[in-house]
């Protein structure tokens, strides 16, 4: 498959990055369905109806407020802390204005029966459109990782979840694939029983690993976390010629009993194979014992990793397997992206669900386009032609 840098001939300017992800006609919906809204509820029409043009740079302010945090939005058009990007770009009433009636779809087109099968209906248009865009990026035989992602929000929401672990626990769950340097290919946010999965019969955790690498090609290499693995999971990867490694938990492990946690020092493991010699689970105690499964790796060859020891007071060397070493270095991609995300995220609170997925998707596709930018930069200057994500 082409490479997004070698199908290029030359670097674009940031913005038409962008607008793949946010097309023109995105905001000609945005615009059509808000002015609708408020007419709906108002029981008039806006004397200058809110334009496309009027949206994105609702958008983009909101991308500069992502930058520029002030404790309160309307402290922008302060004439003491006034940015002329803002201001220059909408007045502070017309951005409340949008910012109240924001909506991509007509409410009162919508079935009740879609309502029923897809929970997030009202944000359903800007999720395909930013997906799409995703789904156009090349795959290569590289290594990818799947992870959950949370779009903070606090208030009403009917599919809001709470995620103990992450640094933003309460919002929206959305599943992630990255490449293993943080570029997002595909997600999908949950919504219960109604999240488009296709094959739920291995549980939740397998059936969105097997959602997300639909697009990749055989031989790709993907690691996950304990939320997701199983061995039934790991054996049907098998057969989709996709190699797996992730943590496991214990109690998903019958069928052989590892050495008590008091039995191993610190840099022991035990492995343990299938009778088709395709599925490897290791355990390994470092500070404290993990339990790791595989498709494609073991423990050879140990490495040596530098680990602080308490009592000696001074780092000592502990040997690793080569299971452990490769999942620490290719885990991390979702969290690469989400601390891209946290960095500029457009922060502002509401009481509205969708105007936090917006503005989140809206941060997903600004990261993205950092990053396919930073891609074809890096192409041109190291004269390559493969893609290096």
């Amino acid at each position: 498959m082409p490479s997004v840098a070698s199908s290029m001939e030359e670097v674009r300017s940031p913005s038409e990055y962008f607008e793949k992800y946010l097309p023109e006609d995105i905001f000609e919906k945005f615009a059509l369905y808000t002015n609708i809204y408020y007419q709906t509820t108002k029981n008039e029409t806006l004397k200058h109806p809110i334009t496309a043009a009027e949206v994105k740079k609702f958008f983009g302010v909101n991308g500069i407020l992502g930058c520029v945090k002030y404790p309160r939005i309307k402290m922008a058009w302060l004439q003491r802390f006034r940015l002329p990007y803002i201001t220059e770009a909408l007045t502070r009433d017309r951005f409340f204005l949008i910012r109240t009636n924001l909506h991509i779809v007509d409410k009162s087109a919508v079935e009740a029966q879609e309502k029923n099968r897809n929970r997030l209906w009202l944000v359903q248009p800007l999720i395909d459109s930013v997906r799409n865009r995703c789904l156009e990026l090349p795959r290569d035989h590289g290594t990818y990782s799947i992870d959950e992602q949370m779009v903070p929000f606090l208030g009403k929401c009917p599919v809001k979840q709470y995620v103990p672990g992450k640094p933003r626990p309460v919002g929206l769950k959305n599943f992630v694939i990255t490449s293993s340097r943080g570029l997002i290919i595909d997600f999908e946010i949950y919504q219960g029983n109604t999240t488009p999965l296709p094959n739920t019969s291995l549980g939740l955790g397998p059936s969105v690993v097997l959602r997300l690498i639909s697009t990749l090609p055989k031989g790709s290499f993907i690691f996950f976390d304990r939320y997701f693995t199983t061995i039934p999971l790991m054996e049907k990867l098998i057969d989709e010629q996709i190699d797996g490694t992730g943590t496991l938990m214990t109690n998903r492990f019958k069928g052989y009993t590892f050495k008590k946690d008091s039995q191993m020092k610190r840099g022991d493991y035990e492995e343990v194979v299938n009778a088709g010699r395709n599925v490897c689970v290791v355990k390994w105690k470092d500070s404290k014992p993990v339990l790791m499964t595989s498709t494609c790796l073991g423990s050879q060859p140990l490495v040596e990793v530098e680990r602080w020891d308490k009592t000696s007071k001074s780092y000592i060397s502990v040997p690793c397997p080569n299971i452990v070493k490769k999942y620490n270095e290719n885990m991390g991609g979702v969290d690469v992206s989400d601390q891209m995300l946290e960095a500029y995220r457009s922060w502002h609170k509401s009481r509205k669900w969708p105007v936090k997925v917006f503005m989140h998707l809206f941060d997903m596709s600004l990261v993205n386009s950092w990053y396919e930018l930073n891609i074809v930069k890096h192409h041109y200057r190291t004269n390559r032609n493969t893609w290096i994500f």
